[in-house]
């Protein structure tokens, strides 16, 4: 449907959860950018966000076809 916007929406919205998940790790930023570069810079990161997705959407499907 309008997946660009979706899309767009979606990386601001990680962008400020990952912000609140690493709150808590202040003494530790170094770990927490770190994190934040493998996870979220390389096709692996990227492949895994895409199967939370997929995950959503499967179980979405599931809730909804009952």
């Amino acid at each position: 449907m309008h997946t660009m916007g979706r899309l767009a929406l979606r990386k601001h919205t990680h962008i400020n959860a990952r912000r609140r998940r690493y709150a808590h790790l202040q003494e530790s930023p170094r770990i927490a950018s770190l994190l934040d570069n493998q996870l979220f810079n390389t096709k692996a990161g990227v492949a895994y966000i895409f199967s939370i997705i997929g995950c959503m959407a499967y179980n979405y499907l599931l809730v909804s076809s009952r």
